[in-house]
């Protein structure tokens, strides 16, 4: 049982159903004007349902059925009659039993980053199980995709938005149409964000040409991507294994992905002050002396209200740098809910950070400022020196414009900086291979 939600091309209406496990539509709701709008009535629906209050029964013709009204108008409706109360019964039975779980799951998909509206379509679909859903065929992502190798690929056409999910240049996952590059970015950020969940996947063969494929699902259910058409059960297990391995996956085409240039990558030969000699670090002046440094400081006010607990930050993804015992990480904030990644030595001690403090809006915007960061901290002309007031040392790693793509912590000494620098560094020779 799953909730869908979609909007209709022709129309431009808002509509959301329930389906069963075969795919099949239970209840479908009245057209509304706004996604608001039809997204509140669903929640509203999920509330009543868990609530387990009773549906209308409607009986016509022979066919039994049932229907979800709100104050005197009907919201939702059952699309097809069954052929006994016993079996409308049961119909409705399996929705009171699930209809908790789908209230939490759709109240947890709500927290996350919104997936944009499906838009229905009924020309020239991507046919999956033999019903018509809002894919296009796969020479269409090919033919208009860019030429990203390992990682999300994203492309605009008459007006809609989509993307496609490779490894080793090959499509795996397409999207459906999005009406704005925003949404389908969610979208993306969804995606990855399931990917690597071994629950999210559905298994399906074709009823027409035997053909195997997936649909990978979101926590509530929803549909959020489907697969490429595979020749056996086997070769679906195999590349769902390939999508649910951790590793870079830059979400917009273009990125600069050292984990695709990982092998090349070597540390250089010597100690760290060698290797980071073109590195220049100011000379540490202290401040002039304060006269109010003498001064007793004002006490604190004792909190006299309890403080608020802070949520455990959620680590979403792990990788390894190419070199050097390097890991990192993507996570979300307890607190504040932002996304953030981080590197850490082999002694998992912090190393540096997002230089954006503040943190990204989702999980598919960390991991795009992971990439960039890691592909400009292996040269040494990419890092600025700076110098504390307390006389501590750290770094930021830039990008080509000299702007801060990363941000370390400090360290005591000059030495210590320049190990911790040395940590990422690599050479290279002239003609772009590793020596």
């Amino acid at each position: 049982m799953k909730v869908r939600t979609f909007k209709t091309k022709k129309s431009k209406k808002f509509f959301f159903s329930f389906l069963d496990d075969d795919g099949q539509t239970i209840l479908k709701s009245i057209p509304f004007d706004s996604k608001p709008e039809r997204d509140k009535a669903k929640m509203d629906a999920l509330a009543q349902i868990a609530k387990r209050v009773p549906f209308k029964d409607k009986n016509e013709g022979g066919k039994f059925g049932f229907s979800y009204v709100s104050g005197s108008k009907v919201i939702l409706s059952s699309q097809e009659g069954w052929s006994s109360q016993n079996d409308c019964n049961n119909a409705k039975e399996s929705l009171y039993n699930i209809g908790l779980q789908l209230l939490k799951e759709a109240e947890q998909e709500e927290s996350d980053a919104p997936i944009n509206d499906k838009v229905e379509k009924t020309k020239d679909s991507y046919k999956t199980d033999g019903s018509t859903d809002d894919y296009k065929p796969l020479s269409f992502y090919q033919e208009n995709g860019g030429n990203t190798q390992d990682g999300f690929d994203s492309f605009e056409k008459d007006g809609e938005f989509y993307f496609s999910y490779r490894k080793n240049g090959k499509i795996h996952l397409i999207s459906e149409g999005y009406s704005s590059a925003k949404s389908r970015d969610n979208g993306i950020a969804s995606v990855d964000k399931n990917r690597v969940i071994a629950e999210r996947y559905d298994r399906k063969k074709h009823r027409k040409n035997n053909k195997f494929y997936f649909d990978l699902k979101a926590g509530n259910h929803q549909e959020i991507a489907t697969s490429a058409w595979y020749g056996s059960e086997q070769e679906i297990n195999n590349a769902i294994n390939l999508l649910q391995s951790k590793g870079n996956t830059g979400a917009n085409a273009g990125n600069t992905n050292v984990g695709n240039e990982g092998a090349n990558f070597i540390a250089r030969t010597g100690d760290a002050t060698t290797t980071t000699s073109n590195i220049a670090v100011p000379t540490y002046q202290a401040p002039e002396p304060n006269e109010d440094a003498d001064k007793p400081k004002k006490k604190r006010k004792k909190r006299t209200t309890p403080k608020k607990a802070k949520g455990e930050k959620v680590i979403l993804k792990t990788g390894e740098y190419p070199i050097n015992d390097v890991k990192w990480q993507i996570f979300q904030s307890g607190g504040n809910k932002r996304y953030y990644f981080i590197l850490r030595d082999k002694n998992d001690k912090s190393v540096f950070f997002n230089s954006n403090v503040k943190g990204y809006d989702t999980e598919a915007d960390a991991q795009a400022g992971l990439d960039t960061a890691m592909s400009f901290s292996p040269s040494d002309a990419n890092y600025e020196v700076k110098i504390a007031k307390n006389g501590k040392y750290y770094f930021y790693v830039q990008n080509e414009k000299k702007e801060n793509v990363g941000k370390s912590f400090f360290y005591n000494t000059e030495e210590d900086l320049r190990n911790s620098i040395a940590r990422f560094c690599s050479r290279r020779s002239d003609n772009g291979s590793s020596r």
